[in-house]
Protein backbone atom coordinates (compact mmCIF):
# COMPACT_ATOMS: atom_id res chain seq x y z
CA UNK A 1 0.00 0.00 0.00
CA UNK A 2 1.37 3.40 -1.00
CA UNK A 3 1.18 6.00 1.78
CA UNK A 4 0.64 9.53 0.48
CA UNK A 5 1.79 12.76 2.08
CA UNK A 6 -1.16 14.65 3.59
CA UNK A 7 -1.71 18.26 2.60
CA UNK A 8 -3.65 19.34 5.69
CA UNK A 9 -4.16 18.57 9.36
CA UNK A 10 -7.59 17.12 8.57
CA UNK A 11 -5.99 14.60 6.21
CA UNK A 12 -3.62 13.59 9.03
CA UNK A 13 -6.51 12.99 11.40
CA UNK A 14 -8.22 10.76 8.83
CA UNK A 15 -5.08 8.85 7.82
CA UNK A 16 -4.22 5.31 8.95
CA UNK A 17 -0.88 6.63 10.22
CA UNK A 18 -2.43 9.42 12.33
CA UNK A 19 -0.83 8.25 15.59
CA UNK A 20 2.69 8.32 14.14
CA UNK A 21 2.06 11.68 12.49
CA UNK A 22 0.60 13.23 15.66
CA UNK A 23 3.68 12.02 17.57
CA UNK A 24 5.88 13.66 14.92
CA UNK A 25 3.92 16.93 15.23
CA UNK A 26 4.29 16.83 19.02
CA UNK A 27 8.05 16.25 18.64
CA UNK A 28 8.27 19.25 16.28
CA UNK A 29 6.47 21.52 18.77
CA UNK A 30 8.61 20.27 21.68
CA UNK A 31 11.74 20.94 19.64
CA UNK A 32 10.66 24.51 18.81
CA UNK A 33 9.93 25.24 22.48
CA UNK A 34 13.25 23.70 23.54
CA UNK A 35 15.33 25.81 21.13
CA UNK A 36 13.23 28.88 21.94
CA UNK A 37 11.83 29.64 18.49
CA UNK A 38 8.23 29.25 19.65
CA UNK A 39 6.32 30.72 22.55
CA UNK A 40 2.61 31.18 23.09
CA UNK A 41 1.98 34.85 23.92
CA UNK A 42 -0.93 37.28 24.02
CA UNK A 43 -1.38 39.22 20.80
CA UNK A 44 -0.79 42.97 21.34
CA UNK A 45 -3.79 45.18 20.57
CA UNK A 46 -4.28 46.13 16.91
CA UNK A 47 -1.81 43.54 15.64
CA UNK A 48 -2.58 40.62 13.35
CA UNK A 49 -1.22 37.18 13.93
CA UNK A 50 1.03 35.51 11.38
CA UNK A 51 -0.61 32.40 10.02
CA UNK A 52 1.08 29.05 9.94
CA UNK A 53 0.70 25.72 8.22
CA UNK A 54 1.79 22.16 8.86
CA UNK A 55 3.88 20.63 6.07
CA UNK A 56 4.07 16.85 6.08
CA UNK A 57 6.70 14.71 4.38
CA UNK A 58 7.62 11.06 4.29
CA UNK A 59 11.29 10.15 4.31
CA UNK A 60 11.73 6.90 2.38
CA UNK A 61 14.48 4.34 2.11
CA UNK A 62 15.90 3.31 -1.26
CA UNK A 63 13.38 0.45 -1.51
CA UNK A 64 10.55 3.02 -1.06
CA UNK A 65 9.63 1.75 2.41
CA UNK A 66 8.92 4.43 5.01
CA UNK A 67 11.96 5.50 7.00
CA UNK A 68 10.20 8.21 9.01
CA UNK A 69 7.33 10.66 8.98
CA UNK A 70 8.21 14.35 9.14
CA UNK A 71 6.11 17.34 10.17
CA UNK A 72 7.18 20.98 10.04
CA UNK A 73 5.23 23.98 11.26
CA UNK A 74 5.99 26.89 8.95
CA UNK A 75 5.02 30.55 9.18
CA UNK A 76 3.15 32.18 6.35
CA UNK A 77 5.66 35.00 6.39
CA UNK A 78 4.28 36.60 3.22
CA UNK A 79 1.75 38.29 5.54
CA UNK A 80 4.52 40.24 7.29
CA UNK A 81 5.32 43.83 6.36
CA UNK A 82 8.92 45.07 6.48
CA UNK A 83 9.36 47.82 9.06
CA UNK A 84 6.28 46.75 11.02
CA UNK A 85 6.86 43.09 11.79
CA UNK A 86 10.59 42.90 11.18
CA UNK A 87 13.60 45.04 10.28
Amino acid sequence: MKVEEPTSFLEVVDSPSHKERMDTMRDEMDSMVRIKVWALVDLPPQHKFIGNKWVFKIKRQTDESIDQFQAHLVAKDFTQIKGIYYE
